[in-house]
């Protein structure tokens, strides 16, 4: 049982990865005109306590589609919630704005942040099942 999930979560991992970064720079190259009107719309919307945590993060990480998408990982959302303490409603707020800032592509920006909470996942359950066995 424990080889069919760890086999499970790698297949994911792969899959969920792989389909992952070519979506990311599929949206990169479609809205790269669009680029800094974007991303002034996320930072001026962020939440008070995060908006110059997510400016360093768009300008310094390497895909700016992916440091967008904090809001919308598990693991951004728990840390927006717990560490930097914003309520739940300015996120969801945030998120709104996303969503209007991406405009037509967010159905496509929104697969992507499924795919790479799937890909995050994946990663410590097949670490974890690899240990094991």
């Amino acid at each position: 049982m424990i080889k069919l999930i760890t086999t499970a979560s790698i297949f994911a991992f792969l899959f969920s990865g792989i389909s992952y970064i070519f979506l990311i720079i599929y949206i990169s190259i479609i809205l790269k005109n669009q680029k800094e009107e974007i991303i002034q719309e996320i930072i001026h919307n962020a939440p008070d306590k995060f908006r110059d945590r997510a400016r360093l993060q768009i300008y310094s990480n390497f895909s700016w589609v992916f440091a967008s998408s904090t809001a919308f990982t598990w693991y951004g959302y728990i840390m927006l919630r717990y560490a930097w303490k914003i309520p739940i409603q300015d996120i969801q707020l945030w998120k709104n704005k996303i969503n209007e800032a991406y405009g037509s592509y967010y159905k496509l920006y929104n697969f992507s942040t499924y795919l790479v909470n799937i890909w995050l996942v994946g990663l410590p359950i097949a670490c974890i099942g690899v240990y094991i066995q």
